[in-house]
């Protein structure tokens, strides 16, 4: 009786001993699967980041920009460029937003690579101002109406930052994209089965990797003041990164006084 007794206790122990090993390596396993998904949530989501009044008294900014053979828009531009560059130090190529000159009965609006001068301790942000314009003006018509796919396909070079900077007058209403509000999706269909991506119309699409997941600076100009928003996918710009692109181009305005 004892000995039978001995041997289902030695069994119990055995069986306990070997779920515990189980469960160990369940928990192990679970901690991994939680881990990915955190991982997968931070890549899967979106960074936005609107920014008011973030600059003050743009007057002798413009001043200053005018004074030296450049522009405020193109100053705002290379300030934009040095901060991501901060942050992406292998950056070469820069997105723009130009409006088509040519004279159609409708405006457009064209996504145009600009290349960025070499890194360089000497430049300062007036010679890269003064570069950036002169670059932008060597555009022609036909060079502004070139797709980021056929860039891609000539160069195999994909342009994964844009900046955008406008000015608004006093009449106009200017929203970013994170002032704007829910919109409604009433009568559209969303997916988000990524095996879409699999299918062969879309892994033979010529342009699918022209457009990568890109960075989106939005710079406004509004009389005296001025709104930065950065919009990027968080696998391109995550944690405090959109923070920190803000700061590198207030940083650099507002040290151009050092410069001059």
């Amino acid at each position: 009786m004892c000995e039978r007794q001995d041997e289902n206790k030695a069994e119990l122990e055995e069986g306990r001993n070997g779920n515990e090993g189980q469960e160990t390596r369940d928990g192990n396993e679970g901690d991994g699967s939680r881990d990915g998904n955190e991982g997968q949530e931070a890549t899967s989501g979106y960074t936005s980041l609107t920014t008011h009044h973030a600059l003050a008294n743009l007057a002798s900014l413009s001043t200053t920009a005018s004074t030296h053979g450049t522009s405020l828009h193109a100053l705002i531009l290379a300030s934009c460029t040095t901060s991501l560059r901060a942050l992406f130090p292998a950056l070469s190529l820069v997105g723009v937003y130009l409006a088509d000159p040519s004279p159609t009965p409708y405006p457009t609006l064209a996504l145009v690579p600009i290349k960025l001068p070499p890194p360089c301790r000497a430049a300062t942000l007036l010679t890269t101002a003064r570069a950036l314009q002169a670059d932008i003006a060597a555009l022609d018509a036909s060079a502004r109406r070139v797709s980021l796919a056929e860039l891609h396909t000539w160069t195999r070079a994909s342009v994964q930052v844009f900046v955008n900077v406008v000015v608004v007058r006093p009449s106009e209403g200017f929203l970013l994209p994170a002032d704007r509000g829910p919109e409604s999706n009433e009568g559209q269909t969303t997916t988000t089965n990524h095996d879409l991506l699999a299918h062969e119309w879309v892994v033979k699409n010529v342009a699918r990797h022209a457009y990568p997941p890109m960075v989106d600076v939005e710079v406004a100009v509004h009389g005296n003041d001025l709104t930065i928003g950065v919009f990027a996918p968080r696998e391109r710009l995550g944690g405090d990164g959109a923070q920190r692109l803000v700061e590198g181009v207030v940083s650099c305005l507002t040290g151009i006084q050092d410069e001059v």
